[in-house]
């Protein structure tokens, strides 16, 4: 398996400009990247220590640069998630 999802990708791909919503596993602490990101125009919303990842918003093209970097592990789509009740 790749950094990220072929489909996905191909969405991304398909609509460079469009905002999304990501998480971006890291190989190191999150924190290390989050002026990294900053200063790209990518917005980090959240620092998910526990699994060493940030949940970012950005431009498609701006995710699909991410895929070059070394320190990116995996990109997926950070979709809302609701509880049954």
């Amino acid at each position: 398996m790749g950094k990220i999802d072929r489909s996905f990708k191909r969405r991304l791909m398909k609509e460079p400009e469009t905002k999304v919503r990501l998480i971006v596993r890291t190989r190191d602490e999150p924190k290390t990247y989050r002026s990294l990101l900053a200063r790209r125009g990518i917005k980090v919303k959240r620092e998910l220590a526990l699994i060493k990842a940030l949940a970012i918003e950005c431009e498609a093209s701006a995710a699909l640069a991410l895929l070059r970097e070394g320190w990116v592990v995996s990109l997926e789509e950070d979709s809302e998630v609701r509880a049954l009740t």
